[in-house]
Parts: structure tokens; C-alpha cells; sequence
């Protein structure tokens, strides 16, 4: 991944590492990129400039595997304004 630009709606996914960035956790299929928003989109002030905080959310596939489409646009909506909890590394 060295060097690649990331934006959200991004999955990074183990074999797009190379191996001496090999560590990955464990029950994680992949890393969702999210456009975090810490006070959702109706704190923005007038005036203010974008400021975009990416977040790689682990995520694991369902049946129907890597979220594409419609899913994949649900799944960030819903991960913008969740709680840190939620898009935390489970332990």
C-alpha cells in the first residue's frame, strides 16, 4: 500500500499488503476508509473549511462478501457518525 492514495469507500483487504506490513488482526476480513465525522454534518459552521478525517474501520464480510454498490454506500452513511465504539478494533 505504500505510497497509494486512500479515499473513502476504499476496502483494503490483507493481500494488498505487502509482507513486511504483514500484521493484520484477527476476525477482520478488511478495512473500510471512512469519512469520520465527529459531530455529524449539521455542526459544520458557516465559513469553516473541509477537513476530512479518514478512518479504517475493520469490517467483516457477509455472506455475499465485499460490500459493493448501494450496500457499500448504506454501510459508510451509517459509519460516518458512528460511535467510536462501533468502529473500533474488537479485542
Amino acid at each position: 500500500m505504500k505510497g497509494r492514495l486512500i479515499e473513502e469507500g476504499d476496502i483494503v483487504e490483507r493481500a494488498m499488503l505487502s509482507v513486511e506490513e504483514a500484521f493484520w488482526p484477527s476476525g477482520v476480513d478488511a478495512f473500510l476508509v471512512v469519512d469520520y465525522q465527529f459531530y455529524g454534518s449539521k455542526h459544520k459552521e458557516q465559513g469553516d473549511e473541509e477537513v476530512k478525517m479518514l478512518a479504517l474501520v475493520p469490517i467483516q464480510y457477509t455472506k455475499s462478501m465485499r460490500p459493493t454498490g448501494q450496500r457499500l454506500q448504506d454501510m459508510l452513511l451509517k459509519l460516518r457518525t458512528a460511535s467510536w465504539k462501533r468502529i473500533a478494533l474488537k479485542p
